[in-house]
This record gives structure tokens, C-alpha cells and sequence, in this order.
């Protein structure tokens, strides 16, 4: 709530005993640091983004997760932030002043996955919404 722009996670997995999953978490790691579920950390992010200023976020993610958690990533940033995450595909055409991306999380990351991840979790959800692949928003009127 005090304004900051650029926000590192450090994303791990953890086995979690009571649903005998592993799940993504952010903690500092190999250290004596609380654990938070990922999904927590981008539920409190798009809560509270944009509450002080609507200038764009950049969540830099350090990603130890093996690809079955980062596709869990991709998901729960998908459904926490919604049509206010910029994926790549959204950059074509797009003026990438912070004018422009007022309202917009950026993600960046090293790992290629996370982005293979946001765009199958999009096409998903575009075949789960319209039972079809390929169909664009303007389509779906």
C-alpha cells in the first residue's frame, strides 16, 4: 500500500502434509523466513496494486518450482489478476510507455515454462468459456 512498483518472489515447491500435494509457495529460501501459498501473494497483490497509484507492476518472479508449479503459478496469476496481466502476446502493437500501462502487471521471469503456462492457461480457459480454441474476445461478443 505504499506505492511500490517492482516486487521480487521467490517461488518454491512444498509439500504440504494435510492435502499430500506439493503446492507453489514464495518464502525466502533455505532460510529461517514464513511460507505463504502463491495463490495468497497474488490474491494480496491484485488487491492491493493499484490501490495508491495506477501506475504499472512489475512482479520479477525467481522461479525453483519444477513445471508442474509453474503452470500452478500461471493459473493463480491468471485468475487473481485476470485482464490486468500483460502477457507477451498482449505486446504486439501495444505502446509499452507507463502511461500506456497504467493498470498492467508485467511479469518477468527466466524460466520459459511460466510463459509457455499463461498462454495454455488462457487457450484453456478460452475453450472452457466458449467450448471452442482460437476464437478471439471480439468473436465472443
Amino acid at each position: 500500500l505504499q506505492g511500490c512498483r517492482h516486487v521480487e518472489i521467490d517461488c518454491w515447491d512444498q509439500f504440504q502434509l494435510r492435502s499430500c500435494k506439493t503446492v507453489p509457495v514464495v518464502t525466502h529460501g533455505h532460510t529461517l523466513c514464513t511460507v505463504e501459498s502463491f495463490d495468497a501473494v497474488a490474491s494480496a497483490i491484485a488487491r492491493t496494486a493499484f490501490v495508491t497509484s495506477d501506475l504499472p507492476v512489475i512482479l520479477s518472479l525467481e522461479m525453483h518450482c519444477k513445471p508442474e508449479r509453474q503452470r500452478a503459478i500461471a493459473l493463480a496469476l491468471l485468475s487473481n489478476l485476470g485482464e490486468r496481466l500483460l502477457s507477451c502476446d498482449d505486446i504486439e502493437g501495444f505502446s509499452l510507455s507507463p502511461e500506456a500501462l497504467r493498470g498492467k502487471v508485467l511479469c518477468k521471469g527466466k524460466v520459459k515454462a511460466v510463459l509457455a503456462a499463461v498462454r495454455e492457461a488462457r487457450s484453456s480457459a478460452d475453450v472452457a468459456e466458449t467450448g471452442e480454441a482460437g476464437r478471439t474476445v471480439s468473436e465472443r461478443g
